[in-house]
């Protein structure tokens, strides 16, 4: 018997080694691209969805075209249960057709490749390959490893239904619906038929060509052949959602209760099919709780509902501009799609760089006259693209080809490159050879239905040699532009100038490397004043290589006009003080907004580097009290946002909210706090934010003026805020209401909650109000009727909701701490843990005195507290067992408060860093060097 054990072992043993042996020279044999000697050449594809138990069958007759002979095929599957006696294959060029099982299989998890082999001869010929297969429908929320996910909403009746649709939140997420050769490259067509329940509208990417009747519940739909496309293309969508018809052939899909806040939404995605003169198809779906990667499928366009919504009520003007941004990016690289596909995943940078930079050149100001996009692309892309490139974000447009093939490398090609540092790039290349010249190059691009990045250069190429207005020398496109998309990090150039009898000003290349860069340089100077000639001069630059050139004594110099190139540039102490008083002089739109929006964002990134004096910056910044601009308004509220961390550190921000205020005032007496039909977009955005950051500094008049605005409104409903003013308006006027008015705003919680409507928004609104909660706290008010804050309490999501919102805005406050922690059995929502509260206090207090004060409390806090749990409840259970347990309970006391304790360090740790980063670029006043005397 021993010997049979010892024989079974050592048998098992060598199988196991056999078997890993064959798997690594299986995996050997995998190319990618995958083989070329087997290509899908039509799909067949049965599945039968059953939402109710979360699973799916699937079955598919893929027609093959097998060019070598060969005994095994490679595809592509994730998380499918083959049905492996159910794979076969059999030659459709034979009059006699037999089937031929495979007789061994393999799936190789870190490739997601199926393995099969046939101990047969498959001879060059064409085949038909059939599998059967089971999958899962996973929850949005939860694994990602369905074929199909499926969401949950609630629709206008109040009742549960479910979303359901082919896993697209993966690139490469089809591969979990059924088994094929998923590769940019490979094309195919499909024909698609889904059995479901009859309760389910479903759609794919073509139109359904006929119903079919199943049994009294079932029913299988049918669809029309796709045009020969790659498998990631494909998608099919379950649901029960209403439809509205946006044009001819478009049409989207919402719930019924957004069907109001989708109406601007209809009209972009009219607007943009109109312009693109789109005539294929178009189905887009408004998907709760989607998780959107950006892929846009052939003919379905899906998009999480909170992207697209607009509320005229609750949002502002500047949300527009995002939502069509989306909608524009997706059916224009949509379009793309259906003509040029990348030949593999890490060239799809180009396609969305293409997509971006024509569509926010072509179409945007046809749909929103007058939002002057290219000027915003500058700002809002080209500059946080910088921006995320400086902190080391961001990789190489280029690195992703000498990644692997795993699931992980392909998804991550979809970041922060992916979307804007490629259109920056483009754009660049755009004005280096010219509108005319790039449109013709993309022209010939799309002739080929599949490409890579050094098609579009070599298109480029022959637009910019067969140009008769480019002036010789000619440029190699492919070496000029290959540094920018395989370096990680970006040029800086650094200008000095000679303020001589001889004025002349170098450039030179600061982070020098072994690379040659191309950089388009363009230049201007105060006596040649000309921001608009953008055909740049390309300087190769290489270790400390530079460029030369005269100006006048007295002149300043600008580099890189309207920011055409993908660099900062840095000036001498003395231009930079010259461009400071020009700025702050009347003739400052003399300078393009797009450089004097540069020059702000540029300032901003060499001061946070510590290369230039922090009074510099904030002498440029005074010039904006003159400014009406938002372009050139946008990198200044970018930089208020990034140092914005400091403001509620009261001793070491208070001078900097000085300064800050100084510019807003005086802009907002100019251009007022009302809004009229006349005012531009540019107005409209740029009052919204400055009269957001006048309130958040505190700014006395900008909250009287919302408290104004409030109680005109709550005396007459009929005067609403307007669009995107509804947030501002209720929160700072609440922040000095008295009594009356937060009892008319909890009035209207009140009714909403007994309703049953969303009380989430005016429940933030009351919490701005430190009076209110201070006195929800202590229950003791000659004006408030304690039922106001137990309706609160007895609502559980509202209590811990209105707890967290006044922590995160009022904890900072000593009082408001205070109030808490010597109340804290009524400041404490019930329905959380003390550690979770205490946590969640200490996320959001700002001094070392505050932390003092949790850990005094922590000290004297009843320990059993912490657990939610009193040892009297023990009582009934044995003396051992009470013992276990009552020693397990101060165990873990002791672990709770040491977490707390810890946590506490690591806050004053992050306060401290903050603290002394700010102090370290800034000082703790706006003192330094001042630029006083303009005219020396």
């Amino acid at each position: 018997m021993e010997l049979f054990k010892l024989l079974f072992n050592v048998m098992f043993i060598m199988a196991s080694v056999s078997k890993k042996m064959f798997l690594t020279e299986v995996c050997a044999k995998i190319n990618y691209p995958l083989e070329k000697y087997v290509v899908p050449k039509h799909y067949k594809i049965k599945l039968e969805v059953d939402i109710e138990k979360n699973i799916f069958h699937g079955k598919s007759n893929v027609n093959i075209t097998i060019y070598e002979q060969t005994r095994t095929i490679f595809l592509h599957s994730i998380c499918l249960d083959i049905i492996e006696n159910a794979t076969t294959i059999e030659n459709i060029d034979m009059r006699k057709r037999t089937k031929h099982i495979a007789d061994t299989y393999f799936y190789i998890e870190k490739m997601e490749v199926t393995y099969i082999y046939f101990n047969y001869d498959l001879t060059p010929g064409n085949y038909t390959l059939n599998m059967e297969y089971m999958g899962i429908i996973s929850d949005m929320s939860g694994s990602d490893m369905g074929g199909f996910f499926k969401t949950p909403f609630i629709n206008e009746k109040g009742d549960r239904e479910w979303f359901v649709g082919t896993r697209n939140n993966w690139a490469t997420g089809i591969r979990q619906t059924f088994p094929c050769w998923d590769e940019p490259g490979i094309k195919a067509t499909f024909k698609i038929i889904v059995q479901h329940h009859k309760k389910y509208t479903v759609l794919s990417n073509t139109h359904y060509a006929k119903r079919v009747r199943v049994n009294d519940d079932i029913v299988e739909t049918h669809f029309e052949e796709t045009p020969a496309m790659p498998a990631y293309l494909v998608a099919i969508v379950l649901c029960n959602l209403p439809e509205t018809i946006v044009s001819k052939n478009v049409t989207l899909r919402g719930k019924q209760q957004f069907e109001h806040d989708l109406k601007f939404t209809s009209r972009v995605m009219a607007n943009v099919t109109n312009q693109l003169n789109i005539y294929p198809m178009q189905q887009h779906f408004a998907v709760p709780g989607l998780i959107d990667d950006g892929m846009a499928k052939w003919g379905l366009i899906l998009y999480r509902d909170e992207d697209i919504i607009y509320d005229e009520e609750r949002d502002n003007v500047a949300r527009k501009m995002i939502i069509t941004c989306l909608i524009g990016r997706k059916i224009t690289r949509q379009w793309l799609s259906s003509t040029t596909r990348p030949s593999w995943w890490s060239h799809f940078w180009l396609n969305e760089g293409i997509a971006t930079v024509l569509f926010a050149s072509k179409i945007i100001d046809k749909i929103i006259p007058n939002t002057r996009m290219s000027d915003l692309f500058v700002v809002q892309i080209l500059q946080e693209s910088l921006y995320l490139d400086g902190q080391g974000i961001m990789e190489p447009l280029t690195s992703w080809e000498q990644k692997g093939n795993m699931i992980s490398d392909i998804n991550s090609i979809f970041s922060f490159s992916y979307y804007i540092k490629a259109p920056a790039i483009l754009r660049m290349l755009q004005h280096i050879v010219g509108d005319q010249v790039f449109l013709i190059g993309t022209d010939i691009y799309l002739q080929k239905q599949s490409a890579t990045p050094d098609d579009f250069w070599t298109a480029m190429q022959i637009a910019y040699n067969e140009s008769s207005t480019i002036i010789s020398p000619k440029i190699n496109i492919t070496e000029m532009i290959y540094p920018w998309i395989s370096q990680d990090h970006y040029p800086v150039l650094n200008v000095t100038c000679n303020y001589n009898n001889e004025s002349h000003f170098t450039v030179r290349m600061k982070n020098a490397s072994k690379t040659r860069w191309w950089i388009p340089l363009t230049s201007t100077t105060q006596s040649y004043n000309n921001f608009y000639n953008t055909s740049p001069t390309i300087v190769a630059f290489k270790d400390k290589v530079s460029s030369s050139r005269p100006f006048k004594e007295d002149d300043w110099i600008i580099e890189n006009l309207q920011q055409i190139g993908y660099y900062r540039v840095n000036y001498d102490t003395e231009n930079w003080r010259r461009i400071v008083c020009y700025l702050n002089s009347k003739n400052y739109t003399n300078i393009h907004v797009l450089n004097r929006a540069q020059i702000i964002d540029d300032a901003f990134y060499f001061t946070m580097m510590s290369q230039l004096n922090a009074s510099i910056f904030w002498e440029l910044a005074r010039y904006l009290s003159q400014e009406t601009e938002y372009v050139a308004w946008y990198p200044m509220i970018k930089a208020i946002e990034r140092i914005s961390y400091i403001f509620p550190f009261l001793n070491e921000s208070k001078h900097f909210k000085m300064i800050i205020l100084e510019q807003l005032e005086p802009f907002l007496q100019t251009i007022g706090y009302n809004e009229n039909r006349n005012n531009s977009y540019s107005i409209k955005c740029l009052r919204q934010e400055a009269v957001k950051w006048a309130c958040v500094l505190n700014d006395s008049s900008c909250k009287t003026m919302a408290l104004n605005k409030l109680q005109q409104h709550l005396t007459n409903p009929v005067h609403k805020p307007l669009p995107g003013w509804k947030k501002w308006t209720y929160c700072n006027g609440l922040s000095i209401a008295n009594e009356t008015v937060l009892i008319s705003v909890y009035d209207m919680y009140a009714k909403e909650n007994l309703s049953g409507k969303d009380t989430k928004i005016n429940l933030e609104f009351l919490a701005c109000s430190k009076h209110f909660y201070i006195n929800s706290i202590i229950l003791k008010s000659e004006y408030y009727d304690e039922k106001m804050f137990e309706d609160i309490r007895e609502e559980t999501i509202d209590n811990i909701n209105f707890f967290h919102y006044n922590v995160a805005k009022h904890a900072r406050d000593n009082l408001v701490l205070d109030h808490i922690l010597e109340n804290w059995e009524r400041a404490k929502p019930k329905e959380i843990s003390v550690t979770t509260a205490l946590i969640d206090i200490i996320n959001h207090v700002y001094s070392k005195e505050q932390l003092d004060k949790i850990k005094k409390f922590v000290k004297n806090i009843k320990r059993d507290s912490l657990l939610e749990f009193s040892a009297c409840s023990l009582k009934s259970i044995n003396s051992k067992l009470f013992r276990e347990t009552r020693e397990f309970i101060k165990n873990r006391v002791i672990e709770l408060i040491s977490d707390i304790h810890n946590k506490i360090d690591v806050r004053l740790s992050q306060i401290e860093n903050q603290k002394n980063t700010f102090v370290s670029v800034f000082g703790i006043s706006p003192a330094g060097r001042k630029i006083e005397d303009c005219n020396a």
